[in-house]
């Protein structure tokens, strides 16, 4: 029984380090307090059925602290009108996931605020 509580303690002690590790790490990384507009990039071109699981992912990994990014900016190049249907329903069900046209690449990278609003 003693073995039990021990071990539950010592579980809880390293997550608990583990959290105060994370923090003070990300203090250091962002010097402000603040987190800087960072926007990952993702071409999609021709038919692409896996779009939808790579902008899960890196939503779960935003949600679990593994990726720090702000903004998720999927760049239409080609597409078929699949996965530009696909592209738009992920930009209505995300907030922080936005489509362009590669054309309009250059305007979204200028004026990060306007990636939201699309």
């Amino acid at each position: 029984m003693e073995a039990a509580i021990f071990s539950a303690i010592l579980l809880v002690a390293i997550l608990f380090i583990i959290c105060i590790v994370k923090i003070v790490s990300k203090g250091f990384l962002f010097k402000n307090g603040e987190l800087s507009c960072f926007i990952t990039l993702i071409p999609v071109n021709g038919k692409n059925e896996e779009i939808e699981y790579t902008v899960r992912s890196l939503l779960w990994d935003k949600a679990w602290g593994k990726y720090t990014g702000q903004y998720i900016l999927l760049v239409l190049i080609d597409c078929d009108a699949e996965t530009y249907k696909i592209c738009e329903k992920l930009s209505e069900e995300f907030e922080s996931v936005s489509f362009c046209k590669s054309s309009e690449l250059e305007s979204f990278i200028s004026n990060p605020s306007s990636v939201s609003s699309s």
